[in-house]
């Protein structure tokens, strides 16, 4: 593949078919970055996303799928990439891109995390309690980063001095 990259126009239509089932993919100090190998206007080429986003939708096609890449606006003067397929199918695996895979975020981006939480928690409570404060803002990061714990297991292990039950178990 030639040394022809391109970038997306944000402004019309991007068609291209996919080249590969995967992208190449990377980190830098801006953060994460995939590459993906298209065919555009019959040439063979590539293009950078630096969107999890996008790289989630583009992901979920495989190699030969023709798309249409464009921005579109889905609230007053908010704008979010689409893709649309005109030909080719998904893969029957799309990667599983969720809030629980941490692989995506770095070390800058979960301390902004913990940040946020933290100023969150602190703003929920009436009275300032640093034991309150640290138990909200572990819960939010587990809500933000889909590793949230089954309260009623957590319980029945706290009952019964940390041994584990198995949940088919449980009376309830």
């Amino acid at each position: 593949m030639e040394k022809n990259d391109f970038k997306l126009d944000p402004a019309g239509d991007n068609i291209v078919e996919l080249a590969f089932d995967t992208p190449k993919d990377g980190t830098n100090a801006y953060g994460a970055w995939w590459l993906y190998g298209v065919k555009k206007d019959g040439l063979d080429t590539s293009f950078f996303v630096k969107s999890p986003n996008l790289h989630k939708k583009l992901s979920e096609y495989g190699k030969g799928a023709k798309l249409n890449i464009k921005k579109e606006e889905y609230a007053p003067n908010k704008y979010a990439w689409e893709v649309h397929a005109l030909g080719g199918s998904m893969k029957s695996n799309p990667i599983q891109t969720t809030a629980s895979n941490n692989s995506m975020l770095d070390n800058r981006t979960l301390d902004i995390h913990k940040q946020v939480c933290l100023k969150l928690a602190t703003q929920s409570i009436e009275k300032f309690d640093i034991k309150v404060i640290e138990e909200r803002m572990y819960q939010l990061l587990d809500v933000l980063h889909g590793s949230r714990a089954n309260p009623v297991l957590e319980k029945v292990k706290e009952v019964f001095d940390g041994k584990v039950i198995e949940e088919e178990k449980l009376p309830f």
